[in-house]
């Protein structure tokens, strides 16, 4: 008679979590909100099972809302690990997202912002001014910025400063 491998040796042993990943992000429109849930998505699968993500998902109509649900939206981007601002034009998120200038980072110098631009978005002064928008408003929040427009291809610079995000995180821990 055959014996048969009990079921605790078939199964993989569950790894130990380190700790959350925060994520955030805030989108345009449908389009915008597709590509930034497969970016969560793709960042959890990056971070692996050491880590738990915690996503929250706005829309940027959100900010112009009242008063206590911008602070509810801003106070939750602050505490994200990453920051993720999807757009399908490049015109779209000036005046709204002045308010994310407005609060204090509570992870100075270990958070990312991405900016995540629709690939078909023609006018690249609007693109460049978009960027550098982003750009100025990780610095005084103590984020690293990583601009991806050619997305899922430019995955490569969001990884290595993921990789480091999660080393800082670990040594906190």
């Amino acid at each position: 008679m055959p014996e048969f491998m009990a079921m605790a040796t078939l199964a993989k042993p569950a790894a130990q979590t380190i700790g959350k990943l925060n994520l955030f992000s805030l989108h345009a429109d449908f389009p915008a909100s597709v590509r930034a849930c497969w970016l969560t998505t793709t960042i959890a699968r990056i971070a692996g099972e050491s880590w738990k993500p915690v996503a929250g998902m706005w829309t940027l109509d959100n900010l112009k809302a009242s008063d206590s649900i911008v602070r509810m939206i801003t106070k939750e981007a602050m505490q994200a690990d990453v920051m993720i601002i999807a757009v399908s034009s490049p015109s779209y998120g000036e005046p709204t997202l002045e308010s994310l200038a407005a609060g204090p980072g509570n992870c100075p110098g270990a958070g990312l912002l991405v900016g995540l631009l629709e690939d078909e978005a023609e006018d690249e002064g609007e693109s460049r001014e978009l960027v550098k928008l982003l750009r100025d408003r990780a610095q005084p929040l103590g984020r690293d910025f990583v601009w991806m427009k050619d997305f899922p291809d430019e995955t490569g610079s969001l990884i290595g400063k993921l990789e480091i995000l999660l080393k800082r995180k670990q040594r906190l821990a």
